[in-house]
C-alpha cells in the first residue's frame, strides 16, 4: 500500500469519526499548540522581562513542567473521585488565576506563584 493510499483511507476514517469526537481531537490539537508555544515565549518572558538568566528560566520552567506531571496524577484521582464537573470548574477558576498573574503579575513572587501552584495546578487538572 502506497503512502497515498494510506493518507486517504485515514482521511476517510476520520471523516467517519461522530462530529463530537472531531471537536474533542480539534480541542487537543489547539490545547497542544497553544501549550508548546507559550512554553517558547515563557523562556524570553523570564529572561527578559524579569532578569533570570537562563540557568534560572530554564530551572523555573522545568520545575513547572514537573509539577504539571504531579497535578496531573493528582488530578485523575480526583476526577474520579469528586467527578469531572467540579475538577473542571475548579481548574478553570485556578487556571485563570494563574493566567491573570503570568499576564499582569510583576514581582518574580508573583511569577514563580503562577509557575509553580496556579498554573502548574490548573492546566494539569483541565487537562485530565
Amino acid at each position: 500500500m502506497t503512502a497515498a493510499a494510506k493518507f486517504r483511507d485515514n482521511v476517510v476514517a476520520f471523516t467517519a469519526l461522530p462530529n463530537s469526537v472531531r471537536l474533542v481531537l480539534l480541542l487537543v490539537f489547539l490545547n497542544s499548540f497553544r501549550s508548546f508555544g507559550l512554553r517558547f515565549v515563557q523562556q524570553l518572558y523570564l529572561t527578559n522581562e524579569f532578569g533570570h538568566d537562563d540557568l534560572e528560566a530554564a530551572s523555573v520552567l522545568g520545575t513547572s513542567a514537573s509539577l504539571h506531571v504531579a497535578f496531573g496524577l493528582i488530578g485523575a484521582v480526583l476526577t474520579d473521585a469528586v467527578g469531572v464537573r467540579r475538577v473542571a470548574l475548579t481548574a478553570l477558576s485556578v487556571s485563570v488565576v494563574g493566567r491573570g498573574l503570568l499576564a499582569f503579575g510583576r514581582s518574580r513572587t508573583a511569577i514563580h506563584a503562577a509557575f509553580y501552584l496556579f498554573s502548574p495546578a490548573g492546566e494539569a487538572l483541565l487537562a485530565t
